[in-house]
């Protein structure tokens, strides 16, 4: 099931690999982890002195895979966040998305590292901000896969928040797409301040070629809920007509998040239930429809003429369970609920 954005990606972010908390897998046959422990980050952070760019750039490389056990690494890493070698530099930089948890610290050196020349230190440093903002909200993962519940983040940190959303808004217009997709995944992890850069996120989810951008930004709205309005019509669109199957779920309910203009999402909504060939985008559009309560009812006319049309069955079938639910006020235990919570986010 790839629709929850197209999803985990992170998931959130999103969007995380093997060692994307520290839990690296030093049991593979063949491949030797040694240097990636605990023990080993002396001598990774000895070795980002080094006279060698390509060995420096190794051992920031090995504190990211190390993760979170290399926090003692976080001082030598923001003196390599300004190292003169461009993937040294990257290599710090997205090392102290994982190093920095748990501290402010890194979060002025990879504000300052959204406008480095170069493109993938830029977005190292917007998917780094994602990270810290991520565990700032949620905490560090426990490994036992257990909820964990939100955090409001104190006025420091809101601040910082605050700060950070002008230089994230200009890398949405970023000419590398991991640049904009990035971006677009901090702003998720702050969206409470996220506001000014409605615009642009719209912008991206209007035009932007990219999958990943158009689903970090469906994300950001999505969090953002009714503040975001004015992107109703591009996310209908989204649901409408996107080739990604996740960006179209995560449209779908955002959509029933935002919870507006429902003469524009409701039509869009029944459509992705009665006729998108994947599931979980049809489950999360009925659900959305549902969001509108008795406004569900301009949804009726085009289940009508699909359940007494000439169309395919399964689509007559969808319009008639979805006339049923509506004669019973959209009860939420029919077939077609989605799952419980909706798509996974950043």
């Amino acid at each position: 099931m790839r629709v929850f954005l197209a999803v985990a990606l992170l998931l959130a972010l999103a969007v995380v690999g093997l060692a994307v908390w520290g839990n690296w897998d030093t049991s593979s046959p063949g491949v030797d982890t040694s240097g990636l422990t605990r023990e080993a980050v002396p001598g990774h952070v000895a070795a980002l002195s080094t006279a060698d760019a390509a060995a420096r750039a190794r051992a920031a490389d090995s504190l990211w895979k190390i993760g979170v056990h290399a926090r003692e690494a976080t001082p030598a890493l923001l003196t390599a966040a300004r190292d003169p070698d461009p993937q040294a530099r990257e290599a710090a930089v997205r090392a102290l998305g994982r190093a920095g948890q748990g501290t402010r610290d890194a979060v002025p050196t990879l504000m300052a590292a959204l406008q480095d020349d170069r493109s993938a230190v830029r977005a190292s440093a917007a998917a780094a901000l994602a990270e810290i903002w991520m565990e700032e909200r949620f905490g560090t993962p426990s490994g036992d896969q257990a909820p964990r519940p939100m955090v409001e983040p104190g006025p420091e940190a809101k601040e910082l928040h605050k700060t950070a959303v002008p230089a994230l808004t200009a890398l949405l217009h970023d000419a590398d797409p991991r640049a904009r997709a990035k971006a677009a995944a901090a702003l998720a992890e702050i969206s409470l301040f996220a506001g000014p850069a409605l615009p642009d996120l719209i912008a991206i989810l209007e035009k932007d070629p990219d999958t990943d951008a158009r689903l970090r930004a469906v994300l950001v709205l999505d969090n953002l809920g009714p503040p975001a309005r004015s992107g109703v019509k591009a996310l209908a669109g989204r649901v409408r007509g996107d080739p990604d199957a996740g960006v179209r779920a995560n449209a779908a309910h955002a959509l029933g998040a935002i919870k507006a203009d429902p003469e524009v999402a409701v039509p869009a909504l029944i459509e992705a239930y009665l006729t998108d060939e994947v599931g979980d985008v049809r489950n999360i559009a009925m659900w959305g429809i549902g969001q509108f309560g008795p406004q569900a009812r301009l949804a009726e006319p085009r289940a009508r003429e699909a359940a007494g049309g000439q169309g395919p069955e399964d689509v007559r079938r969808r319009a008639a369970r979805f006339l049923e639910q509506l004669d019973n006020k959209l009860g939420g235990d029919g077939p077609e609920t989605p799952p419980r919570g909706g798509p996974k986010k950043s």
